[in-house]
């Protein structure tokens, strides 16, 4: 396993929180025919990236993202927060069961999205599971007890049910 330099580390959660900036924006305005898939090719990008640069690219198309969908945010005086990208290193303020339940969501969403991404590569893709990506990333973002996460990190379990299922029909060409 190749190791990360620091500055690696540091885009990964740049675009880590610019992806949970980008989710909740989602809340409170209509996301794009583009937004989901752009949110699936960062979670993608953060697990299989290999350059500085590539993950540079991928913040930037976040972020352009994010004006596209809110574009009166990035102007607004008062700011309100629902558009901004999350400083990963809050979870550090977390009680260690709650970072590492925020933790385990966030790893199981990179890895939903390795399937889902290549799944939709094959234009297929399933809302429920497309719905889990905002949710899971919007919830890392909140100030949330063990109970209010855990149900989250139990649903990731029925969505890569769920994408294996959907990657599979594409994989085979079938959709029964």
């Amino acid at each position: 396993m190749d190791s990360k330099s620091a500055d690696t580390i540091k885009l990964v959660d740049e675009l880590t929180g610019a992806m949970i900036g980008l989710a909740k924006s989602c809340g409170n305005h209509q996301k794009l025919p583009t937004t989901t898939t752009i949110l699936v090719e960062g979670l993608f990008t953060t697990v299989f990236n290999t350059t500085d640069d590539g993950l540079k690219e991928m913040i930037r198309r976040v972020r352009e993202e994010k004006v596209r969908v809110a574009p009166n945010c990035s102007t607004c005086l008062s700011t309100c927060g629902n558009t901004s990208d999350f400083d990963m290193k809050e979870m550090l303020n977390d009680d260690k069961e709650i970072q590492s339940l925020k933790s385990l969501i966030l790893l199981g969403v990179k890895g939903l999205a390795a399937y889902a991404y290549q799944a939709l590569l094959r234009s297929y893709e399933d809302e429920k599971v497309n719905y889990f990506f905002y949710k899971a990333l919007c919830m890392i973002s909140y100030d949330l007890t063990m109970e209010q996460l855990l149900p989250v990190a139990l649903e990731l379990g029925e969505m890569n049910y769920l994408c294996m299922e959907l990657l599979n029909r594409a994989n085979t060409g079938t959709d029964g």
